[in-house]
């Protein structure tokens, strides 16, 4: 088995894929997602469980609904072992003044076509 080991560059995945997010630029987060049908994208709703193209287009339609908002993050954790890759952070949305949502991103990552890609990605609010 690889050994496991800290990954500076799928931090700084996570972390441009939420400028990806702020900018509503999604060919680049396209560009960071599988292609592969296998792709799954968790969110917080019981029904937010998609896969493939399905899941790429519902991400790309929940973040151009929502209205401006700027992530703070605490620091991603990510580690790598050979060609699979995961992350984790603890992300706020922040909207306004005194209005923000600290959410729990999960990522998992492989290499596709030469680069780190997000096979799994797994966003949602702590239940209160």
């Amino acid at each position: 088995m690889a050994e496991i080991v800290p990954n500076e560059e799928l931090r700084a995945l996570v972390l441009r894929m939420y400028e990806t997010w702020e900018e509503r630029d999604f060919d680049t987060l396209e560009n960071m997602l599988s292609s592969s049908p296998s792709l799954l994208v968790i969110g917080s709703d019981p029904g937010e469980w998609n896969t493939g193209a399905e899941a790429v287009n519902l991400l790309c339609g929940q973040l151009s609904a929502m209205p401006p908002f700027r992530i703070e993050s605490p620091g991603p954790s990510a580690f790598s072992s050979g060609e699979v890759g995961w992350a984790a952070d603890r992300p706020r949305f922040c909207y306004g003044p005194g209005v923000d949502e600290t959410y729990r991103l999960t990522a998992t990552f492989t290499i596709e076509r030469g680069h780190w890609r997000i096979v799994q990605c797994h966003a949602s609010l702590p239940v209160p």
